[in-house]
């Protein structure tokens, strides 16, 4: 939802002076790092930014590109190995090259060869949270387990979450809520059935999350929805990090593409990010899929992201929403949580964090980052489910008023419909 706009980035800075205070120290910084304290009442994290694979790339083909053109540049290049998608993804693959090679020039030679897409490099990242979670790391899913939690009926709106996986052990209401697959003819894997969603990190059909971030997601988002009394959803657990909240950008893209193969996903939510590190396939991929609304954390480096971009959430796409988190302290005031990024014409609003979560154990938490703030979000979309695709973002913005910080009403509703109409949708 960014704009360039002279007079929309002038009415930006009304409402956030109206509605959340915005410290404008910037610190260059990473989502992920320990805390340190710089000033007796100041908190700020360490930078820390992804460094790109010695030796694979990663490329994305054209439709309709043959195998045999596909080998002949694998020939031509002197591919070493390389490694596709799981899930009849046949246009995307890793290629990884000898020791040595000139990657960058290696780079630019393929993104110039007919058929080629994109091409971007391999890059390893951590999974952004503030709080961790406790999480399951010793049981897994059964098939029949899944069965049971998958929902019977057809329903016209899939919120897909792109995560760390999902813990159905942390679900004590056990009425089916997941992604029924039965209707999609495209499976992952002809050896292993596709229940509902996918492991990208094991390469199998149970994305149980052994990390916790996933599953405290999904948790925040279903709860949203129960308390708006809308039962007509199904969620899709997509895991592309692992147990140590660590992934890549192969991985991402093979989430990505996954998710979006689903006709019923109207909603994706992408609580992860990253610094500097740009994915150009990745922009590609979202550009095409205008039907989409995307709602991505703006991260948790208190970082000007004009500045210091942060990706996916600064994909210049008006459906691309970046969600910072604001918090309300005492006298009523709406103030930028001291972790939130945040950014003129990077992130689009703040929304709200601090939501109940109950973890395996039964030890409860406060979820705490803008992963939850942009969870809110992707419920707040779902909830327009009656309404064609293509609008769903347009009446997010119609229900909103410029003057309702000014309301009685819950924090939640003063935030987002504050907020979202400074961008003039």
């Amino acid at each position: 939802m960014k704009t360039s706009q002279l007079l929309l980035s002038f009415f930006i800075i009304f409402i956030f002076m109206t509605s959340c205070t915005v410290d404008t120290d910037f610190d260059g910084a990473a989502e992920t790092s320990a805390l340190v304290t710089v000033e007796k009442s100041q908190r700020k994290f360490l930078p820390k930014f992804p460094r790109p694979s010695k030796n694979t790339l990663i490329v994305l083909f054209k439709d309709e590109v043959s195998e045999n053109l596909k080998e002949d540049l694998r020939a031509r290049y002197k591919v070493q190995r390389s490694r596709r998608c799981d899930c009849s993804n046949n246009s995307l693959e890793t290629w990884t090259f000898a020791p040595g090679v000139d990657i960058e020039g290696r780079k630019g030679d393929i993104a110039q060869e007919g058929g080629v897409e994109g091409v971007d490099f391999l890059f390893n990242y951590t999974h952004e949270y503030t709080l961790q979670i406790a999480a399951n790391t010793s049981a897994a899913h059964t098939a029949t387990q899944l069965q049971a939690a998958v929902y019977p009926y057809p329903v016209e709106t899939t919120i897909a979450i792109l995560d760390t996986g999902i813990d159905l052990s942390v679900f004590k209401k056990r009425e089916p809520f997941l992604y029924n697959n039965s209707a999609n003819p495209i499976s992952c894997d002809a050896q292993k059935k596709e229940i509902s969603g996918w492991d990208f990190v094991n390469q199998d059909p149970d994305p149980f999350d052994d990390h916790g971030h996933g599953s405290a997601i999904t948790h925040t988002i279903q709860s949203q929805l129960r308390k708006a009394g809308f039962d007509s959803y199904t969620l899709l657990p997509v895991k592309i990090f692992d147990d140590q909240g660590k992934g890549s950008t192969f991985n991402i893209l093979c989430g990505y593409m996954y998710a979006a193969s689903k006709p019923e996903v109207r909603v994706m939510n992408m609580s992860f990010g990253w610094y500097g590190a740009r994915s150009t396939i990745l922009e590609r991929l979202i550009h095409r899929n205008t039907d989409i609304l995307h709602v991505a954390s703006a991260g948790n480096s208190h970082a000007n992201t004009d500045k210091t971009p942060h990706y996916p959430s600064n994909i210049q796409e008006k459906h691309v929403i970046s969600v910072g988190a604001c918090e309300q302290v005492e006298g009523g005031t709406f103030v930028k949580t001291p972790y939130s990024n945040y950014g003129i014409l990077s992130v689009d609003f703040l929304a709200q964090d601090g939501f109940s979560f109950v973890d395996y154990k039964g030890n409860p938490y406060v979820l705490k980052g803008t992963s939850y703030a942009a969870a809110l979000v992707s419920a707040k979309a779902a909830l327009q489910s009656n309404y064609p695709k293509d609008e769903i973002q347009t009446l997010l913005y119609q229900q909103a008023t410029p003057n309702s910080t000014l309301l009685p009403v819950g924090f939640t509703d003063v935030v987002i419909e504050s907020y979202l109409p400074v961008l003039g949708h």
